[in-house]
């Protein structure tokens, strides 16, 4: 089973919440989401927006293909979305599925 990487902006960033939702301790290391820009939406949930100049700072995991649709359940209110990293890699995103 291949590891899935995971590219967090918001709640997840948090240790002990991503081993709430997942049941496991889940290490992350500190990644740069590049042309994107974190923004807080009127309902309170922060998403992103592609930006050119501007540049997201999170973490990012790795998780099983099961736990990643455990998060996919974790974040109902997200889409899940593959983007590059600034180190060139891949990662999955979650990103609002809309924008109040």
């Amino acid at each position: 089973m291949k590891a899935q990487k995971v590219f967090t902006f918001g709640t997840l960033t948090d240790a002990r919440t991503r081993k709430e939702a997942l049941g496991r301790d889940v290490p992350a290391q500190v990644a740069l989401l590049p042309r994107h820009e974190k923004i807080i939406t009127g309902i309170d949930r922060a998403t992103i927006l592609a930006q050119d100049e501007s540049i997201v700072v999170g973490v990012v995991f790795e998780v099983s293909s099961k736990e990643l649709r455990v998060l996919d359940g974790y974040e109902r209110q997200y889409k899940r979305k593959r983007l590059r990293l600034h180190d060139g890699s891949a990662a999955w995103v979650y990103v609002l599925k809309k924008i109040k």
